[in-house]
């Protein structure tokens, strides 16, 4: 068998106007003699098992750029064509390896100047940079997209969907009343510490600051405001300011950046949109996966474009769209922000169903490991902290997590 060469980590590139111009870096694969290899025999005799599956004419023949694209955003596709080359099923197995042995450090990235930069790293930053972009130009977005994955939610996932804002609003809502503060404020809290971070971390933290009016942030956060050892919460100096400014008074539009935060604040408030002649939809990287139709991975999010006003407001315009097609087809109202949080559960669910169809096949994956643990530990202390300060919400906080099977179902 040949040498696998999966394609270069991806990274993620922030570009500054005023201040230095700095490059966000996954460290570098398949340069030089960094060539991963699959050892497991198990694994190798599965992928002969494909390849001898493969059409005879297809053995070993030569494939595209556009083919080599295709194995590296859709492998599976790759592998489950019987007409795909051989080469190129090679292919799309080391990507799928690849993505399996390194999935957990997707958004583990660190900062390097580009003056700082060998001429190497340039040279991958840029040709990554360029990938992507070419990813999003050969897979817009469409309002179809999003109405297949409604399509193929679950009972379970449309009920959970349906309700998710309006029982985070209630949540939120009694959380404010207890903790004296302002039905705004909280709900700018909540959104301001709700990027990259596990859902129980989320609730827990903006529960916190709005009982003890002081904000959490910095590098290394070992203790709550009130000087209780915690752990998990990973909020940065930045959200710390916005917390406080937040606290003092300013409404979370004029404090908080970033469209998909500030939507996700105003549906937090008002447990869906107070004026539905201008929704409100929160697009994060799954959202965008699914008004494109695929998974995408942090560095394809970050080169998305959604930073752009009107890239924003394209995507939430297909989700208004698909809503007014499915509110047509099902009879009833189905809101944006209802699309959006049942199709985020589809998308979830089929994240998850690509890393079974790689376990499936021998390949042993450590994917979120380092997440879920993060969720665990956030949970248990979060459960501990309402049984002591709300005990009534005690299983009553609106989870984030899909449902694969019906009701019923074994």
């Amino acid at each position: 068998m040949p040498e696998f060469k999966p394609k270069e980590k991806p990274e993620m590139i922030v570009l500054g106007k005023s201040k230095p111009t700095k490059v966000l870096l996954h460290p570098v694969l398949g340069v030089g003699n960094n060539v991963k290899k699959i050892k497991n025999e198990a694994i190798l005799d599965k992928i002969k098992k494909m390849i001898i599956e493969t059409k005879a004419d297809q053995i070993a023949k030569t494939y595209t750029n556009k083919d080599y694209e295709k194995a590296g955003i859709s492998p599976f596709d790759v592998l489950a064509d019987p007409n795909a080359p051989s080469t190129l099923k090679d292919l799309a197995m080391a990507n799928i390896m690849y993505w399996q042995e390194n999935e957990e450090e997707d958004d583990v990235i660190m900062e390097k100047a580009v003056s700082s930069m060998t001429p190497q790293e340039k040279l991958a930053y840029v040709k990554k940079t360029k990938a992507d972009i070419r990813f999003f130009k050969n897979n817009p977005s469409h309002p179809n997209n999003i109405i297949q994955h409604y399509k193929e939610a679950t009972s379970l996932e449309k009920e959970h969907g349906m309700n998710w804002y309006s029982d985070l609003h209630e949540t939120s809502k009694d959380i404010a009343a207890s903790t004296k503060t302002d039905m705004t404020t909280m709900a700018g809290i909540f959104a301001n510490y709700s990027p990259q971070t596990p859902w129980s971390e989320n609730v827990l933290t903006a529960a916190r600051v709005a009982r003890t009016k002081k904000a959490v942030g910095g590098p290394q956060i070992k203790y709550d405001p009130e000087g209780n050892h915690i752990i998990g919460v990973m909020a940065s100096n930045k959200q710390k300011g916005k917390a406080e400014r937040i606290l003092a008074g300013e409404h979370y539009d004029n404090v908080l950046s970033g469209h998909k935060v500030k939507a996700f604040a105003h549906l937090i408030e008002f447990g869906g949109n107070d004026n539905d002649l201008f929704p409100k939809v929160a697009v994060d990287r799954h959202a965008l996966g699914v008004a494109i139709g695929k998974k995408i991975n942090q560095s394809q999010f970050g080169n998305s474009g959604l930073k752009s006003e009107s890239r924003y407001n394209e995507i939430s315009n297909h989700y208004v769209q698909a809503a007014k097609t499915i509110s047509a087809q099902e009879g009833k109202t189905v809101h944006p922000h209802q699309v959006q949080a049942i199709t985020w559960l589809v998308r979830q669910r089929k994240n998850e169903q690509e890393r079974n169809q790689a376990r499936a096949i021998g390949i042993k994956s450590k994917a979120g490991g380092g997440v879920v643990s993060r969720d665990v530990n956030a949970k248990k202390q979060l459960d501990k902290y309402l049984t002591q300060h709300h005990p009534h919400l005690l299983n009553k906080i609106p989870g984030t997590g899909y449902s694969s099977k019906e009701k019923g179902e074994k």
